[in-house]
């Protein structure tokens, strides 16, 4: 009957860890089809509807927000990808980290949910800066890094994903001349799950492998 018990105890932690393994599971894509399947219903931006010059300090449709750029006046910009140099994936929009066409660029592009209540969950774009690279990265709650991910060649492709809640990107130049440009922005913002309901599933199981093992010893 102890060894009995024992294995029913190990069982429900076995189940609590393994809810604490997938609460954490996080991925990295460099290919659009693997990162769609993955991260389930995203949101796209391809910033064709905006007339190149404008800036963005938000994105309704994605539930995003973006910060200032590093001269804390401006905001990333639409631009004519004619003017910008590099590539483009769809239409002839790209987004630039720069509001001109002067070099260096204006340092990261930066987004957050725009409703408190919101995550990040799932982020991805084409990197379209010719022979530049960046660097995607996703932050908690408390700014620690999630996961970070690189575009490979241009327009190359990089993705996020992750269970954890996000609450900051950051999209920053990896290799180049510090001015790059990114389309087709995939964002999936999802409300962040009450602390209550997180309980009460650990709870629910305790209680089903608690009554399991109560029905092995009956």
């Amino acid at each position: 009957m102890r060894k009995q018990n024992a294995g029913c105890y190990f069982g429900a932690a076995c189940m609590v860890l393994a809810l604490a393994v997938e609460s954490g599971h996080a991925q990295v894509f460099n290919d659009l089809a693997s990162f769609q399947t993955a991260a389930g219903s995203v949101a796209l931006e391809t910033f064709e509807s905006y007339p190149p010059g404008t800036q963005l300090d938000m994105v309704p449709a994605l539930g995003i927000g973006f910060s200032m750029l590093n001269d804390l006046s401006s905001f990333p910009s639409v631009q004519l990808r004619n003017s910008t140099g590099g590539d483009v994936v769809s239409g002839t929009n790209v987004f630039l980290n720069d509001i001109d066409f002067a070099l260096p660029g204006l340092g990261t592009i930066e987004f957050e949910p725009l409703d408190i209540g919101d995550a990040i969950y799932a982020v991805g774009y084409f990197n379209t800066g010719g022979d530049d690279t960046t660097t995607l990265t996703l932050y908690d709650d408390s700014d620690n890094i999630l996961l970070s991910g690189s575009s490979v060649g241009s327009p190359g492709f990089v993705g996020l994903v992750s269970s954890t809640p996000g609450f900051r990107v950051e999209i920053a130049e990896f290799t180049g001349n510090g001015y790059f440009t990114l389309d087709d922005l995939y964002v999936r913002v999802d409300p962040v799950p009450e602390p209550s309901s997180i309980g009460i599933s650990v709870a629910l199981a305790m209680l089903a492998v608690g009554f399991r093992c109560r029905r092995n010893k009956s």
